[in-house]
């Protein structure tokens, strides 16, 4: 289920904008936050949104064409603390390529 009132993070987020420029544009005007009518907070309705192509897409989004989302190119970890290896494990297996694990012992280097 969509959501219907957006805080000013998530629209943020959405949108791909820092939340001071929101801050500008609720005060020049190109964007105003609503009050929830709950609890009374600065909010942006899902209508407000949608004008923009960011949101747009994101709200027609379905799980599945998430899924099929694939990256361009594989994605490639150096590891500057390696640990034992459990960071590295897990990111392997979410398709990441380690390239290089490092891990200083100081028991090692005396």
């Amino acid at each position: 289920m969509v959501p219907e009132y957006y805080s000013i993070a998530q629209v943020a987020d959405i949108l791909s904008l820092s939340k001071e420029t929101l801050r500008r544009w609720d005060t020049n005007g190109t964007l105003v936050p609503q009050r929830h009518p709950e609890n009374n907070y600065r909010v942006y309705h899902r209508s407000q949104l949608e004008r923009f192509e960011q949101a747009q897409v994101l709200f027609k989004s379905t799980w599945e064409d998430e899924i099929k989302t694939k990256p361009l190119r594989p994605y490639k970890l150096l590891e500057l603390f390696a640990g034992a290896g459990g960071l590295a494990i897990g990111m392997e297996k979410a398709g990441f390529d380690s390239v290089l694990l490092n891990e200083i012992d100081k028991i090692l280097i005396g």
